[in-house]
Order: structure tokens, then C-alpha cells, then sequence
């Protein structure tokens, strides 16, 4: 009954390759369709996350400033433009600067669960690089390398968005 239930789940995602269908390949429709998968997902998680802090940024916000730009004839756009988003801006700040220490990382954890030999060409990335190096070629040196790689840049990547946040917006977190 798994067998069954594999080839039907190979042809949800593979609708466009019938000879993976006949042979019983399912690895193709994921070497194909892996990318765009990846990023829609982690963008649906990342936008369910950072809503949930802008919420609570948002929430922060005196609503006696609402009160006093409606009073002063300002529509919701207006409110928008000259109180929520002056009020929350830190928050956008912060969540900006740590995001871009994140830039390198694409999910280790979902990629994995559907990473084998057939899809390295397209879903290999730094992590996967690096645990392949790490516990298949048993190269500790390379895959140290890899890893130090994508802290250093992450972490360059921060020092100049906090530089950065406070040059334009004189914010700062210590």
C-alpha cells in the first residue's frame, strides 16, 4: 500500500514528466520543483512569524495617537504613514538586521527530509554541503571550512546593518 501511495504523490508533483511515472522514479519531481517549493515555504513561515512580532509592535502604539490624527482629519493611510509606521520602526529594524544574519540559510531541516543523491545538482546547500562533507566523506576539514564561511558572513552581515540602522535611523541596540 506504500508503494501505491508513493507513486501517487509522485504524480502531484510531477504532472509534467510521465517517464519518471512509468519507471516509478519519484526523486525527479522533486530535482525539478524543489526550488520554488523550498522558497514559497519559507516565505509562508517567515511572513507567519514576523507577523506575529509586528502585531505585538503595533499593539505598543499609544491609541491616543490615533485619536489625535483623526482628530487632525488624517484617514487610515495617513495614520498608517505618521503613526504606525514611526512607531513600530525599531521593530522593523531589528527584525531586518537579523534577517540578513540569516540570508545563508535556506531550512536545513526541510531540505533534508527530502535530500538523496539524485537532487544534490539542485537542492544542495551550504548546510546539506556541509553535513555530506562532514558524515559521508568524512572530511571534517571542508566541512569546517563551510560552516565557519556562513557564520563569518552572517555575522558581517549584521555589524554592517546595525552600523547601517544607526547612520540612517539612529537606532541602536547596545
Amino acid at each position: 500500500m506504500r508503494a501505491g501511495m508513493g507513486k501517487r504523490i509522485s504524480c502531484i508533483f510531477s504532472m509534467s514528466s510521465f517517464s519518471a511515472l512509468k519507471s516509478g522514479i519519484t526523486g525527479i519531481c522533486i530535482q525539478t520543483f524543489s526550488a520554488a517549493l523550498f522558497r514559497r515555504y519559507l516565505i509562508w513561515k517567515e511572513f507567519g512569524c514576523g507577523n506575529i512580532v509586528y502585531l505585538a509592535a503595533i499593539t505598543g502604539i499609544d491609541p491616543n495617537l490615533y485619536e489625535a490624527a483623526s482628530i487632525d482629519s488624517a484617514g487610515r493611510w495617513r495614520q498608517t504613514v505618521h503613526v504606525t509606521l514611526p512607531g513600530i520602526a525599531p521593530t522593523i529594524v531589528l527584525m531586518t538586521t537579523l534577517a540578513l544574519g540569516r540570508i545563508l540559510d535556506a531550512g536545513f531541516d526541510q531540505i533534508f527530509n527530502l535530500y538523496s543523491p539524485i537532487v544534490y545538482k539542485t537542492g544542495d546547500i551550504i548546510d546539506t554541503f556541509t553535513y555530506r562533507m562532514a558524515f559521508e566523506s568524512v572530511r571534517f576539514g571542508i566541512s569546517t571550512a563551510a560552516g565557519l564561511f556562513k557564520s563569518a558572513i552572517g555575522c558581517f552581515l549584521i555589524v554592517m546593518s546595525y552600523k547601517a540602522a544607526y547612520k540612517f535611523s539612529g537606532y541602536r541596540v547596545f
